[in-house]
């Protein structure tokens, strides 16, 4: 069974625990009484909200596609004939 906890300090920051670590999946885990918020999951700093989170996972997805289409492209590359000193380079 899991702990959830929301505590708040008398200087009006308020903390979101999950078994006794800064947790929160559906907004910021930390609020602080001048309005910055923080994000995290299971005690790690998590990237600033769901727009960020977002873009950084479609971000993944393009670099693995590009890296695909990259490598695709080199397999029908073929590589220049080397020239030979005092030969004729070979004919593809």
């Amino acid at each position: 069974m899991t702990q959830k906890d929301i505590i708040p300090s008398p200087d009006g920051t308020v903390e979101k625990y999950q078994d006794g670590k800064l947790h929160c999946e559906d907004g910021p885990a930390i609020v602080f009484a001048d309005g910055c918020k923080g994000w995290f999951q299971n005690g790690e700093p998590w990237p600033e909200g769901p727009a960020e989170a977002a873009a950084i996972a479609a971000r993944a997805v393009f670099e693995k596609e590009v890296s695909a289409e990259a490598t695709a492209l080199q397999r029908t590359i073929k590589p220049a004939p080397r020239a030979v000193f005092g030969k004729k380079a070979p004919s593809v």
